[in-house]
């Protein structure tokens, strides 16, 4: 399951838009069909710390304990 934190503050829960007060009840409905007790998050860089905090208290609510955090490498530029 992957929880998107875009830097206006918005969050997706699989590719879904959703309140942050209900994704602790999306997260509940996933795992009682099977899903992995595991979350990942991928925050946008600019997303503001506080609310990337808001998500993980809410997927940690849910009874999740295994977070992990998606990111994405930059490419290095070389220079001559």
């Amino acid at each position: 399951m992957v929880v998107a934190v875009t830097r206006t503050g918005n969050v997706f829960f699989v590719g879904d838009k959703v309140a942050l007060e209900q994704l602790d009840v999306k997260i509940q409905q996933r795992l009682t069909l099977g899903s992995e007790r595991k979350v990942y998050i991928n925050a946008d860089a600019r997303a503001k710390y506080g609310r990337v905090r808001d998500v993980l208290e809410a997927i940690q609510s849910s009874g999740v304990e295994r977070v992990g955090f998606l990111v994405d490498q930059r490419k290095q530029l070389s220079l001559p």
